[in-house]
């Protein structure tokens, strides 16, 4: 017998670790005390996101939007990603997601906030299903760019008591989505100005190269 819909997504939801539970529930708890406007804001950037062909969305960015810390922010973009994901891959309805979910991902008082989120992505599951799409075919392969942090060091040198010199560095460090395929290094003021011009005229290369083929069927 044919899964249906709500099926395939409540046997996907049981599947979720026990321990991730409690962090989605408070992942929709923090997303349904938005505005209307900063739902509206985090789904629009994470489909910009996909656009741009990245598949994180930045803590940062996160928590400017929502104007929440940024460990909630982080909760509420997983609960967005948790729902694009479910709702691109899954022919469900809104109250299909609904009916399934509702008090083992998200608690009962708030499946309203569940359910208008499901309708935002329900909206837009063509257009974040042609971004995925893309971003999935950019990914092939080779491993991807997880995470990229970088912070300013200060280094000193000091003889005899007192500081005779010192140099800025950047301290970076790069993660992958695939294991064991983790970068740290560290970078000159020169080694930045460097890399800065070759990403530059990287990203105007491939703004050309789009223009040579289509993006979408």
């Amino acid at each position: 017998m044919t899964e249906s819909a709500k099926e395939e997504i409540s046997r996907r939801l049981i599947a979720y670790p026990k321990e991730a539970l409690p962090y989605l529930k408070h992942g929709f708890a923090a997303a349904a005390k938005l505005s209307d406007q900063a739902k509206r804001s985090v789904l629009d950037e994470m489909i910009a996101n996909f656009q741009r062909g990245t598949r994180r969305l930045d803590s940062d960015t996160l928590s400017e939007i929502t104007e929440l810390p940024r460990r909630v922010a982080e909760q509420t973009g997983a609960v967005y990603s948790l729902v694009i994901g479910l709702l691109t891959d899954v022919a469900a309805s809104p109250d299909e997601f609904v009916e399934a979910g509702a008090g083992l991902i998200f608690f009962e008082e708030d499946r309203a906030a569940a359910l208008a989120m499901a309708k935002a992505v329900c909206d837009a599951r063509s257009e974040i299903s042609r971004t995925v799409a893309r971003t999935q075919l950019a990914g092939e392969v080779l491993p991807s760019l997880f995470t990229f942090d970088v912070a300013v060091d200060l280094r000193v040198r000091i003889e005899n008591g007192k500081v005779v010199t010192s140099v800025p560095v950047a301290v970076l460090h790069i993660d992958t989505d695939a294991d064991d395929h983790e970068i740290w290094l560290q970078l000159s003021k020169g080694d930045i100005d460097a890399i800065i011009k070759s990403l530059t005229k990287c990203l105007q290369d491939m703004q050309v190269a789009e223009t040579l083929a289509p993006t979408e069927s």
